[in-house]
């Protein structure tokens, strides 16, 4: 429809990260995977994109795919369409997102797999579309 901001309905994740600074906790298992009230941390970030109409999330796992796989499945337990993005060699902060190319959305939102902020998503896309004005 003209006019229209598109409706963004992907989510990319990083979530592929060392947590080096978290020493012990996070030799063995990514920070995202990490568990707060007994259910892994990314589980929040996921589910509070799906309450803004998220329905599809790529998550750039690094090189943890099995544990995320091991932990989230296909995604469908909480009601998203779940693509797992591991990383051949390490690219960077966000550099994995090259990985990913061939799965983006036109339009996307990209999230920390490893922060929650309860934001209102709806208004932060608002505020980011292109103006119809142009």
């Amino acid at each position: 429809m003209p006019g229209q901001r598109p409706r963004v309905r992907q989510a990319v994740i990083l979530a592929g990260g060392r947590g080096t600074r978290l020493g012990a906790i996070t030799r063995n298992r990514p920070k995202p995977l990490l568990e707060v009230g007994g259910r892994p941390f990314i589980e929040a970030v996921l589910m509070h994109c799906r309450r803004f109409g998220i329905s599809r999330a790529t998550l750039l796992v690094g090189p943890f795919e099995q544990q995320f796989r091991e932990a989230l499945g296909d995604g469908s337990q909480l009601g998203l369409e779940l693509a797992l993005v591991p990383e051949p060699e390490p690219a960077g902060t966000g550099g994995a997102l090259a990985y990913a190319r061939e799965t983006l959305d036109d339009s996307f939102l990209m999230l920390n797999g490893d922060s929650l902020f309860e934001a209102d998503l709806d208004r932060l896309l608002a505020a980011s579309a292109p103006s119809s004005d142009t």
